[in-house]
């Protein structure tokens, strides 16, 4: 659904109240109507630790979405470093902070880039076969600008109507959050899942080989 809220138009010096109503959205129609898969395989390189400090870089290579959407890409990189070395008395779990960035973009249609800044607690289990539980409280942003021309294929008094730019942004309505996770590490494979609870709750849940 696509929820309008209420707005007052001016017109011929007139005021005119618009009420908010909801558009449910049953089908894709224009420029993602035959897009049925979007595979998009992504490469995270992460290293550390040094001085505490993990430092991450992810990137997704381009990939061709359409001819009129042009080719989808994303890049992305973030730290974060355990704190417990600065405190004289350690405390008995992990605690770090953290910053992370993420840019997504298809052509010159969408354009997104997030951040979020979190601090986080967890505790390792183990040697060799490990077990990470987690939680973290983060500060995040979000924001899409799509910028396109409509064709409406619609003729008026037999002239087709000229296309129409279509430009706007659009922010994520999640602000803050709350995340419960864990990751599990069997040899060289490592599985993670983690469920985040704020305005738009999430999960996600991931498999990576390192050594």
């Amino acid at each position: 659904h696509i929820q309008f809220p209420q707005q007052v138009v001016s017109a011929n010096g007139q005021d005119f109240t618009v009420k908010s109503y909801s558009l449910a959205v049953n089908e894709v129609k224009g420029l993602l109507k035959n897009l049925s898969i979007l595979p998009t395989p992504g490469v995270q390189l992460t290293g550390g630790t040094v001085y505490g400090t993990n430092v991450s870089i992810r990137f997704v290579p381009n990939i061709k979405v359409s001819d009129e959407l042009g080719d989808f890409s994303l890049i992305g990189f973030g730290a974060i470093h355990n704190i417990n070395g600065w405190i004289p008395n350690p405390l008995p779990i992990d605690l770090g902070v953290g910053y992370f960035y993420q840019k997504l973009k298809v052509g010159d249609v969408f354009d997104g880039h997030a951040s979020q800044f979190g601090i986080y607690a967890g505790k390792t289990f183990g040697m060799g076969v490990t077990f990470s539980p987690f939680i973290g409280l983060t500060v995040e942003s979000f924001k899409t600008t799509v910028n396109y021309n409509y064709n409406s294929n619609e003729t008026v008094n037999g002239a087709p109507v000229p296309p129409v730019k279509i430009n706007f942004d659009m922010e994520g309505e999640n602000t803050t959050g709350v995340t419960i996770g864990f990751s599990l590490k069997l040899a060289v494979v490592n599985i993670n899942a983690d469920y985040k609870v704020a305005k738009t709750k999430t999960a996600s849940a991931g498999i990576s080989f390192g050594f």
